[in-house]
């Protein structure tokens, strides 16, 4: 995705699929930053992210961190 690209939909649907209203949101907030890059990776190549991603999925409660994050 470019700094200039304006977010897109490709198909009606996908607004409202479960993760549609999502990619939509980070599309339009990327789209505001001046400069990003994204970059898609196969999820064995993003096992830190993934493990993350799981371990987050199994907690019931929620967790969050305003300042320095733990370690």
């Amino acid at each position: 995705m470019k700094a200039n690209a304006k977010p897109t939909c490709s198909c009606k649907s996908q607004m409202f699929s479960k993760t549609g209203g999502l990619v939509m949101d980070v599309s339009r907030i990327l789209a505001s930053m001046p400069s990003f890059s994204v970059h898609y990776v196969l999820q064995i190549t993003n096992g830190v992210a993934d493990r993350i991603a799981h371990y987050g999925l199994s907690q019931e409660d929620l967790a969050f961190w305003f300042d320095v994050p733990p370690l």
